[in-house]
């Protein structure tokens, strides 16, 4: 059987007038997903979604709320991807500074074993 050999096919030159400090392949990859602007790549934190967009924000502000306000035991779940562990341990101390003195976390024991 005679070995197959992949050919790069040419890319058309398609460069955005946006992002030009960046590589041109990452210029396409964000070309391709969507991203028409400079502004929709800036990481800081004027530029976040506002935390009032998420659904269901303000029913989680009142069970934290009465989580704090109870003493209630909280449960943390999270998993073991860089940001997954990350945002656990940010959770857990963010917790313990709004005042909670019984917080936990668990990382299901399916994930453990997918990443193994």
């Amino acid at each position: 059987m005679t070995p197959k050999k992949i050919l790069r096919r040419p890319q058309p030159d398609t460069t955005p007038a946006w992002g030009q400090n960046l590589p041109p392949l990452l210029r396409r990859l964000y070309a391709a997903r969507g991203i028409t602007s400079d502004e929709q790549l800036s990481y800081t934190l004027k530029s976040l979604a506002s935390p009032m967009e998420l659904r269901g924000i303000d029913r989680a502000v009142e069970l934290l709320a009465e989580a704090v306000g109870q003493q209630q035991r909280v449960l943390v779940l999270g998993d073991f991807d860089a940001d997954g562990a990350t945002s656990t341990a940010v959770a857990m101390l963010g917790l313990s500074m709004l005042g909670l003195q019984s917080v936990d976390f668990r990382v299901p024991v399916g994930l453990l074993m997918a990443m193994a």
